[in-house]
């Protein structure tokens, strides 16, 4: 018999700007990130949030992960099921300890016993931060603040260009020029309040070339 791990999710950026619904954001970073088979986070590998609101939004992923409970996987109210072995475990305390050692914060978590590892929340995660280099699936949630609105759709390049891409605003025009300037196979836009784009309406045929140039991109936009 040959022993394989398949691992399921993961590899998501989630970008949350100044005008984002928070609440609506950490609950799809939290509420929807530990995986179905092997109950680890696998929704959000990082989480880019504008520096004038990253404080708020940790706030409310560390309400929510205190919900998070560790335990046996096969156990229905466990949240984050034991590593697959020790090492593992140290491995992922490792890149807390690298990450916080960096300049980041630890707001929860952290710590390993065993192959349990306690759910985590850091914040100011530094670009530098070894965490960020692995696209591994884990109970932690790693932040990073951006001041530029004009700057954010770099920010996923920086991660991996092929991972999957959240997009948490009230401005569809600012979502629409961040579906396009990100390169990843798939943007989902989290849109609140008025969704109307802001820019004036293109002249007819300019509509009709940037439609066609958008459905035959190789990525899929949802909303």
């Amino acid at each position: 018999m040959t022993r394989f791990q398949q691992r399921l999710g993961g590899g998501t950026t989630t970008l949350v700007f100044a005008d984002a619904d928070l609440d609506a954001a950490a609950a799809a970073i939290a509420d929807h990130g530990p995986s179905a088979v092997e109950r680890r986070l696998a929704g959000t590998c990082h989480v880019l949030a504008h520096a004038s609101i990253q404080d708020e939004l940790v706030e409310r992923l560390d309400d929510r992960l205190s919900n998070w409970t560790n335990g046996d996987l096969f156990d229905a109210t466990t949240t984050v099921a034991p590593q697959r072995d020790v090492a593992e475990a140290e491995r992922l305390a490792y890149f807390v300890d690298d990450a916080t050692t960096k300049g980041a914060t630890l707001v929860r978590g952290g710590g390993a016993d065993g192959r349990e590892f306690q759910p985590t929340v850091l914040s100011d995660v530094p670009a530098d931060a070894a965490l960020l280099e692995d696209d591994q699936p884990t109970p932690i949630v790693p932040v990073s603040p951006f001041e530029s609105d004009t700057d954010a759709p770099e920010l996923p390049a920086a991660d991996s260009p092929s991972q999957a891409v959240s997009v948490f605003t009230a401005r569809h025009s600012l979502a629409m020029d961040v579906a396009d300037a990100v390169d990843a196979a798939t943007i989902s836009v989290h849109a609140g309040g008025d969704v109307s784009d802001e820019r004036p309406p293109s002249p007819g045929n300019q509509r009709v070339r940037e439609t066609v140039t958008r459905l035959t991109r190789t990525k899929r936009v949802l909303q």
